[in-house]
């Protein structure tokens, strides 16, 4: 979902680029919705990020389980049964991770 708001900082626009058929935006005005305040970046679901990077969703989680278990401070969550929200710098975060701390066998050397 993309925010865009004019100079005043009044909200002008709403893009949804990937919403299911059951959204509902007077969620927002409830108050259920969590709001994120900032520049603009692009945000990634679990799913959506594992996609990109070419690895399954579970593997993405346990490397972000793994990271945090380090100190490391990864993605965004309201709580524990909330989805975890990452942007493009966690995302990078992930792939310098995963560069340093490679997983099963080493790759064979080519002859």
């Amino acid at each position: 979902m993309i925010l865009s708001y004019n100079d005043k900082d009044k909200l002008v626009s709403i893009t949804i680029e990937n919403a299911s058929k059951d959204v509902d935006l007077n969620d927002i005005l409830s108050g259920h919705a969590k709001i994120l305040h900032g520049k603009k970046e692009t945000i990634y679901s679990i799913s959506e990020l594992a996609e990109k990077l070419d690895i399954t969703p579970r593997t993405l989680r346990n490397t972000i389980h793994s990271m945090r278990a380090s100190g490391i401070d990864i993605g965004k969550q309201y709580g524990p049964t909330y989805p975890i929200i990452l942007s493009e710098p966690d995302a990078q975060k992930i792939v310098q991770w995963r560069n340093e701390h490679p997983r099963g066998r080493p790759k064979l050397e080519s002859v």
